[in-house]
């Protein structure tokens, strides 16, 4: 009976610390403005403690979004070419896809938080220290997504990424070719300028070290049972 109680103490705590955290969380209070330009964009984060991505998605405050392809790349390199676009610091990038989603209609989404999700097959975990690029592909013109105004308000970031700045990127330029990132008119620009372009691409996570703890929990529950 003892051991009961220790374990369904341990299974309340685990879930308690799994709850699923919005990355960008927006509270309803930033103007929405219709998003159609040809254009790969997204946000560039480091994590401050390992997460497990459990979903990718966007925003759809206005439900006229259609499917957007959503994808997460750990980046390998990011280099300052010297070169102005469009008031952005050009960069030449490499990274390695961890994760994609088609986004939108005809696809399982979830709507949680002004937004629309799907649940990844394979979560993946994401490591302390390291930089991150979430994108969502509207280069063909097909793509509608709603957008947070750049350096935003009312978007609480999640505590365990630290968001460093915006860019844009043409076709063909993922997972390896050009980057413009952050703005010539924000100070510590790009990759501490705090531009934040949350108009589509969004991700959920749960923080560590819950998914280590539910498995544990997965374990002790088999254990039990042989022992029954």
């Amino acid at each position: 009976m003892k051991k009961l109680v220790v374990f369904l103490a341990i299974s309340m705590m685990c879930v308690a610390s799994a709850q699923a955290i919005i990355a960008y969380d927006w509270d309803g209070t930033t103007n929405i403005n219709r998003w159609n330009a040809g254009v790969i964009s997204g946000n560039i984060f480091t994590v401050n403690s390992d997460i497990t991505v459990t979903k990718l998605g966007n925003f759809d405050i206005s439900g006229n979004i259609t499917a957007s392809p959503i994808e997460l790349y750990e980046v390998g390199s990011l280099t300052d070419t010297g070169n102005i676009n469009w008031g952005k610091y050009e960069h030449s990038f490499t990274g390695t896809l961890l994760a994609s989603a088609l986004v939108g209609p005809g696809q399982p989404v979830e709507l949680i938080g002004g937004g629309q999700y799907i649940t990844l097959a394979t979560p993946v975990a994401l490591t302390a220290g390291k930089t991150y690029l979430l994108s969502e592909d509207s280069y063909d013109g097909r793509y509608i997504t709603d957008e947070l105004s750049v350096a935003a308000t009312g978007v609480t970031i999640g505590s365990a990424i630290t968001h460093l700045d915006d860019f844009y990127a043409y076709a063909g330029q993922l997972p390896g070719g050009i980057v413009n990132i952050g703005s010539t008119a924000d100070p510590g620009s790009p990759l501490g300028g705090g531009d934040l372009w949350t108009g589509g691409p969004n991700m959920i996570y749960i923080p560590e070290p819950a998914t280590i703890c539910l498995l544990g929990i997965g374990a002790l529950s088999l254990i039990r049972r042989k022992r029954a």
